[in-house]
């Protein structure tokens, strides 16, 4: 049998846009600007699961700049995807855009529209302010990734302060910006240390440069640091078991 060469099976094709890639020439949708665009910002759940019973969006229509706010009241109920999965779309028509009840941390809740993207975060910002002052939220926290922000090295300081002095000592050590904890623990026979702070800086000698002028100035010249090398493990508390576990 005569063997026929083909033109696209078996060959290596170029494609168009690699050369845009690799150089960062290549627009993607957060590159493009148009005018009179408007920037959308969403406001998510800070709860597991909980009925949205009123969003006051009062407040964030009144910043200047604001075009739109929208919650479950105001979108169609038309079924879309909640996820993105290999599957075929029509299994997994499950969801609205916005919906009266949240099913996980994170879900939306509800959808500002602004003229930039500051005005729309802070128009989030109004609403959650809102919901706060009526004590539906009563609190947000977060989590900051200080490897990506130029903190590279993180020392463990152990001290050696006497016990009379602790409290005077470790207020005058947590007053340091570079230290995120700073905690007080029984010291044993083969470890005396009695006080502990987490040092953050861009590298290991500023971690060292920091410990000194800490310890000149709260006056404690016994102390260990202990520099993290990996992390195995970093997860939120969980204070109640899920379903799932026992």
């Amino acid at each position: 049998m005569e063997r026929r060469e083909l033109r696209i099976l078996g060959r290596r094709l170029a494609k168009p846009d690699a050369f845009q890639k690799a150089t960062g020439e290549l627009k993607y949708s957060g590159d493009l600007t148009f005018p009179d665009m408007l920037h959308a910002k969403i406001l998510r759940s800070p709860h597991a699961h909980a009925l949205v019973k009123h969003v006051d969006v009062k407040r964030a229509l009144k910043l200047k700049g604001v075009r739109a706010v929208i919650t479950h009241k105001d979108v169609p109920k038309i079924h879309t995807m909640h996820q993105f999965l290999h599957v075929p779309s029509h299994m997994f028509f499950d969801s609205f855009l916005l919906e009266e009840k949240v099913r996980h941390y994170g879900d939306r809740v509800a959808a500002v529209a602004a003229t930039t993207p500051d005005i729309a975060e802070e128009a989030l910002l109004e609403t959650l302010r809102g919901l706060s002052a009526r004590g539906v939220v009563r609190r947000f926290g977060a989590t900051l990734r200080h490897q990506r922000t130029g903190y590279t090295a993180n020392a463990m300081a152990a001290w050696r302060v006497d016990e009379e002095r602790i409290d005077a000592v470790g207020q005058t050590m947590a007053s340091f910006r570079q230290v995120s904890h700073c905690y007080r623990r029984n010291p044993t026979p083969s470890w005396p240390y009695n006080l502990y702070t987490m040092i953050h800086a861009e590298d290991e000698n500023a971690c060292r440069e920091t410990a000194r002028r800490m310890a000149e100035e709260a006056h404690v010249d016994c102390y260990s640091l202990l520099f993290s090398r990996e992390e195995l493990k970093k997860t939120s508390m969980v204070y109640f078991a899920t379903d799932d576990e026992d």
